[in-house]
């Protein structure tokens, strides 16, 4: 059996764990609510963006240019984007 004092160590090391873990989820709550904030703020722009492409590609008639493509919409399952961004899922229709 265990003596008390390494039972107490035990428990203060428990302590300084958790203590450390506390912190590290508060950091990750920070980056993940800044990660959104990101991409609702980039929701305009890539709308926009969309809205711009569409109008130029209206004037092409269907067939004639391979770069061009109608049909469906596809969905876009991710984003993905280096380290120093954040990584957004996305199920939204994207033609």
């Amino acid at each position: 059996m265990a003596t008390p004092r390494e039972i107490k160590r035990r428990i203060v090391s428990v302590r300084n764990t958790q203590k450390i873990t506390r912190a590290m989820q508060m950091v990750a709550s920070v980056k993940l609510r800044r990660a959104r904030d990101r991409v609702v703020d980039a929701r305009p722009y890539f709308e926009k963006l969309t809205q711009i492409a569409r109008h130029l590609t209206s004037g092409i008639p269907a067939g004639t240019s391979s770069y061009v493509h109608t049909g469906e919409a596809r969905t876009c399952a991710s984003w993905r984007w280096d380290r120093t961004r954040a990584c957004a899922a996305r199920s939204t229709p994207m033609s």
